[in-house]
């Protein structure tokens, strides 16, 4: 891998040049250029892109990186979203907190990693590790918070923590992200490969985007929310008594508007109305970057 201590544009431009000349490779068949959307290498007047350009007299175009768009539609429906980002940092909290040595002792289940901010295609794993041990973790969590060897303020916070974990709301959010990351993963995946291009990665990012806005439907709600209601109750579909309902479409007058709930005065501020906000928002927020 080449290094360089020049780290501005004009530098950055001699080393990509400089490679090409190594390996025998001339600029002057390039195509197109590929950077994150730093000013550095994006900068419309003195980026790395367009000194390219300006040194070989042509157009070349440059393409915003699509594995590095796809950190950014994450970032960026996490930010908008309060309640996802209250999920991640209480994930990473956890996670955090399950390095320490001494917790490794009362926790058997699958290694939780925590993962970089900056890393967002790590964070499917991550987050479906704390579902696939989320009874460990919670194990884990009360023999912390009921034993004297452990610190007590480490103890004071994992009280908080279990909480929350015990909550339905942790276990709503956490699935609706590792689906929404779920949907993303494929696209991620195939754009970290050399071999790739990007009329694939297009087809891909389309295909997600269909699902993602799909999924934004009353139907595909209810099946969510009653699969979360039988999961915390450790009960099944026929037991609840679950029937299919009819499904509802908004008004054609609305279809150029992003719906993100609707309420009536007997449902405003009840936990199905928010789960059901924070489930169409999350969606919103995705399929329309």
């Amino acid at each position: 891998m080449p290094k360089t201590d020049e780290l501005g544009a004009a530098g950055l431009c001699r080393l990509v040049l400089d490679e090409l000349a190594h390996f025998g490779l001339d600029p002057a068949r390039m195509l197109s250029q590929c950077y994150d959307g730093c000013s550095t290498m994006s900068g419309d007047k003195g980026g790395l892109q367009r000194l390219i350009q300006n040194q070989q007299g042509r157009c070349i175009p440059y393409v915003h990186c699509y594995n590095h768009r796809l950190d950014l539609v994450v970032i960026n429906v996490v930010s908008s979203v309060r309640e996802l980002g209250i999920f991640f940092e209480h994930r990473g909290a956890i996670c955090k907190f399950f390095k320490k040595f001494d917790v490794s002792g009362v926790y058997a289940g699958t290694s939780l990693k925590r993962v970089p901010d900056t890393r967002w295609s790590g964070h499917y794993d991550a987050t479906v590790a704390i579902i696939e041990n989320y009874g460990g973790v919670i194990e884990a969590l009360e023999t912390v918070v009921d034993s004297q060897k452990f610190d007590g303020e480490d103890r004071v916070v994992q009280t908080g923590q279990l909480t929350i974990l015990k909550g339905c709301q942790f276990a709503f959010r956490a699935a609706i992200m590792k689906n929404f990351l779920g949907i993303l993963k494929p696209a991620d995946s195939f754009d970290q490969s050399r071999e790739n291009g990007i009329n694939g990665a297009m087809i891909l990012i389309d295909g997600g985007i269909k699902l993602l806005a799909d999924a934004r439907s009353e139907e595909q709600f209810d099946i969510w929310d009653n699969a979360m209601m039988c999961i915390n109750n450790n009960i099944t579909a026929e037991d609840a008594g679950i029937t299919t309902k009819r499904f509802r479409t908004a008004p054609r007058r609305l279809d150029d508007y992003i719906i993100t709930e609707c309420e009536t005065p007997t449902n405003r501020g009840d936990p199905k109305s928010e789960s059901r906000r924070l489930y169409c928002n999350g969606r919103n927020q995705a399929a329309f970057q």
